[in-house]
This record gives structure tokens, C-alpha cells and sequence, in this order.
């Protein structure tokens, strides 16, 4: 057996996991297995069926990969495919053999769409901090370990998905982050294709960084003419972001078709002036990650004006509010219930807050793309009237027979009441 990382991921794992073709071709000429499986049961196959990558898929095959090889959740190649959607996978493993399935249903494309709300699918944001279409939008913890990187880029997917935008990223090469360092996380991701980035150096003068910005703002000027959605992503610096901001608000009108998001350690609530006029901001809950809950997007301290000024439906301004109230009373509560336990708690309008909550925080949780090879889960798009409905189940006690468990990493409710269903709860053994 060939060695692999502590996840079991061979080079030829991860050259397939990146497409990085010339290396898979090397690689497979040197003698490496094909068939070789990571500790969850995945071989290069299942990975090129992921991320789509025909290529790869191909020289495998030629390689004598099997078609027939089943991960720990009895998923082959070609299950993979057809979650992913992968066409061009497909047809290729129908070719050798493999049964035609039934194609997966995938979210429309929400490109035409002239509605200010940006829905992305991801539960945490769409209902606490909806994105502003053609807003400002700030990405903010000063904590790390908590995938907030992970989010960033699982978020620049789906926009590039559902509204066909590309995405410009911005930065400065510091003793941190590189340019070199987000191209990398990038092809990790399955990002590049979407993405232009443009960075400068940290100790650069306002002439060449100016004319980085001015780069900048040219190929979003050519896209623009392309009829295409544009997502400004700037990291880190906040120098930088107020540089960009001054430079576009002098050429543009605010334009519905130009998105900004600004990627920082600022803290949610104690942001800089500059940031003050944000239309959104996601905050990260260092709590949750530590209870492996992600995304870990914080439900109290993340907000959307769309919220605050009633431009999102009553419903779903109904439920956040609720939803709020019961996490924060959960939050006071816990010193309690960690000196003295659950079941000491003086009241019964108390322990069921804290039942609550727990099935809230849970049913936040949600796969994303970028981790299919470590949680097994495809990365999955949830529509907000299903998340609201979730969530309106939850508050209103029509799941207070069901335990938390069953809400973990789940999309919709249905699937939660499933998974309740068939006892089959015993992954999450996280504690509120």
C-alpha cells in the first residue's frame, strides 16, 4: 500500500483532488495504484467524480482504476458523479462499463434574478446575514481555526454557480498570506477557474498600488461588458479595502452587478469606521468550531440591513428574532448548566430553551464542497424557504421529540426527521 497522509491521501489523491494533470500522468506512469483508498474509502476516482475533472478521470480509467470500489458510505465513482452532477464523468464511466443513473437535481441559476436579496444556499448566511446584491459585505474574525477560509471559498463557488459571477481577488504579499498562498488554497478549493487574483506587495508605494487597483477595476470593466456578475474579494488589509473602496465609488455608481467582500480579523460589532456602512457581515463563533459546528457562522453578531430594514419577508424577520432570543438566553445559561447540570436547571421553560437551541445550532450545520473527502457528505445547496421552515419547526416545539443528533449536518428538516427516523444519530457526538 502506498503511503498516505493521516487522512490516507496519497500524492495521486491530491494531484487528482487539484487537477493537476502533468503529475497524475506522472505519477501513474511511476507505478502508483489508482485503486489506492483514503481512510474513508475514496480512491483518485471518487475524487476526479467530485470535483469533475474528466481528465483525470480518464487517464485513471487507462490506468486500470475500478469503477466498482465503494467508500465507507457505499458511494461508487460513478454515485459520486451523479451528486455532483458531473456529466462529462459520467458518460465517461458509462463507457467502461459502469450502470447509468439517474441525474441529480442541481440549483437553478439565479442569474437573471433582480432581487436585491444574493441567497447562496448556505443556511447560517441566507438567514442571519442575507447578502446584499451589489453591497458591501464584511467576512470578519480575529480568530483562526474557526473556517472562516473554508466559508470564503465555498461562498465564492456558489456565487460563481448560481449568478455566474467571477470573482477578482485583491491582496498585499505579507509574512502571512502570498499571493502564491491563495492560489494554492484556490486550486484546494476547486476556485481557479472563477478566479482572477491581482496582489501587490505589502511595502509597495500608492503609484504601484494604485495601478494594481487600477488592473483591477479594467478586468471588471471587461466583464462587466461580458454581461457578467462581479465579486471584488479583498483580504486581510484594510488599508487596502479603503484604497479599492475610494477608487471604484469615483468611477461608479453603486452597480447591482459588482459585489465587494472585504476578508478580515476585525472583530463583528467593533469594526473601524471604514467598515461602518457594511450591508452585511458574517462573524465567525469560536465556541461552535470547537464543537465541530460548521460552519461555524456566529447566529447572534452576524446582520444584513436587509434584515434591519424589512426588505427581507416578515417571516423570516420573525424567526431570526425568535431564533436570537432563545441562543442568547442559551449562551447565559450555560455557566449554569456546566456547574450544575441540565437537569438542575429551576425551570422547565429553561431546559427547554437549551433543547432548542441545540437542535438550532445543529441544523446550521451544513456539508460543503471543499469538504466531501473528509466528512463523505456532498456539499449541499439549501433554498431559504426550506431552511425557514426548519427553523419555524424547531422554535415552535414540532421536533422537541427528536434529539439534536439528528439536526447535525443534515440539509433540510425532512432529512432530519429521516435521520431521526432510522436511529441513525450516533455522528454527532458534540455537546451543547
Amino acid at each position: 500500500m502506498e503511503p498516505g497522509d493521516r487522512y490516507g491521501m496519497t500524492p495521486l489523491h491530491t494531484s487528482v483532488w487539484m487537477g493537476q494533470e502533468a503529475i497524475i500522468k506522472r505519477l501513474l506512469a511511476a507505478g502508483a495504484s489508482p485503486n489506492t483508498t483514503t481512510n474513508d474509502g475514496h480512491t483518485p476516482l471518487h475524487f476526479a467524480a467530485m470535483r469533475n475533472h474528466p481528465e483525470a478521470a480518464r487517464a485513471l480509467l487507462e490506468a486500470g482504476a475500478r469503477i466498482d470500489l465503494i467508500d465507507k458510505t457505499g458511494r461508487t465513482p460513478m454515485e459520486w458523479a451523479v451528486l455532483k452532477n458531473s456529466k462529462s464523468i459520467i458518460e465517461l464511466l458509462v463507457r467502461h462499463g459502469a450502470d447509468q443513473l439517474a441525474i441529480a437535481r442541481t440549483p437553478e441559476s439565479s442569474l437573471t434574478s433582480a432581487t436585491s436579496v444574493m441567497e447562496t444556499g448556505i443556511k447560517a448566511i441566507d438567514l442571519f446575514a442575507p447578502l446584499v446584491r451589489g453591497g458591501h459585505i464584511g467576512i470578519l474574525t480575529p480568530h483562526s481555526n474557526v473556517g472562516a477560509l473554508v466559508l470564503l471559498t465555498e461562498l465564492v463557488l456558489r456565487m460563481n454557480t448560481l449568478y455566474g459571477s467571477q470573482t477578482i481577488c485583491l491582496g498585499l504579499d505579507d509574512a502571512n498570506f502570498t499571493r502564491r498562498d491563495f492560489q494554492l488554497l484556490s486550486r484546494d478549493a476547486g476556485i481557479t477557474d472563477v478566479v482572477t487574483v491581482i496582489f501587490g506587495k505589502v511595502n509597495d508605494s500608492a503609484e504601484r498600488r494604485g495601478a494594481m487597483l487600477k488592473l483591477a477595476l479594467a478586468k471588471a470593466k471587461d466583464l462587466r461588458a461580458q454581461s457578467k456578475e462581479i465579486v471584488f474579494l479583498v483580504l486581510n488589509h484594510i488599508t487596502l479595502y479603503e484604497d479599492f473602496m475610494a477608487r471604484l465609488k469615483a468611477i461608479s455608481k453603486k452597480d447591482a452587478g459588482i459585489t465587494t467582500i472585504y476578508f478580515g480579523a476585525e472583530t463583528a460589532g467593533a469594526e473601524p469606521e471604514s467598515l461602518a456602512n457594511l450591508d452585511a457581515v458574517i462573524a465567525f463563533d469560536f465556541d461552535r468550531a470547537k464543537r465541530a459546528l460548521y460552519p461555524a457562522v456566529d447566529p447572534i453578531n452576524s446582520r444584513s440591513r436587509l434584515l434591519q430594514e424589512g426588505k427581507v419577508s416578515k417571516a423570516h424577520r420573525k424567526l431570526v428574532a425568535e431564533a436570537r432570543r432563545l441562543l442568547r438566553r442559551h449562551q447565559d445559561l450555560q455557566p449554569i448548566i456546566e456547574s450544575r447540570g441540565l437537569d438542575l436547571l429551576p425551570k422547565d421553560e429553561d431546559r427547554k430553551t437549551v433543547e432548542r437551541a441545540g437542535r438550532l445550532d445543529r441544523f446550521l450545520t451544513q456539508p460543503f464542497h471543499w469538504t466531501e473527502p473528509w466528512t463523505n457528505l456532498p456539499g449541499v445547496h439549501v433554498p431559504l424557504g426550506e431552511t425557514l421552515e426548519g427553523y419555524r419547526a424547531i422554535l415552535a416545539g414540532e421536533c422537541d421529540d427528536m434529539p439534536e443528533e439528528a439536526f447535525y449536518f443534515v440539509r433540510t428538516l425532512a432529512d432530519a426527521r429521516e435521520k431521526a427516523k432510522a436511529g441513525n444519530t450516533s455522528g454527532d457526538q458534540r455537546k451543547s
